[in-house]
């Protein structure tokens, strides 16, 4: 997206009139993609705070935070995670993934075998290693 301000505005604008939170939801893939990580993260722990069941906000914030430069800090945000709700797909994969955005590369091969020990079926997982 070109103009980050103006899809801002539009999404508080629709929060405003019908109280959804989906527009604003929207926002964190452009923000990523334009590495503006620092923006992306904080509405996904807002949002974090707004859905807390979401598990998907959960390890998205935690991959935010690594991507960051803080992949020790989204390690313990995952473990947490798992240690309060059991261990998901998404808290499995947000572990291998931490390792990868953080550049260590041989510990996110380590993690993505055991993500695909525990999800033999999960094919781009798989394709990733070959």
């Amino acid at each position: 997206m070109n103009d980050l301000p103006a899809a801002r505005r539009l999404a508080l604008q629709a929060r405003r009139r019908d109280n959804s939170l989906e527009a604003i939801h929207a926002l964190i893939e452009p923000y990523r993609a334009d590495d503006q990580l620092d923006r992306a993260r904080l509405i996904c722990r807002w949002l974090r705070r707004q859905w807390p069941h979401s598990r998907w906000h959960a390890t998205q914030y935690a991959v935010l935070t690594a991507m960051s430069g803080s992949p020790d800090q989204a390690d313990r945000l995952v473990r947490d995670d798992v240690a309060r709700n059991g261990r998901t797909v998404e808290t499995t994969r947000a572990y291998a993934d931490i390792a990868f955005q953080s550049g260590n590369f041989t510990e996110a091969v380590r993690r993505l075998r055991l993500f695909l020990d525990l999800h033999p079926d999960d094919e781009p997982a798989s394709i990733l290693l070959g």
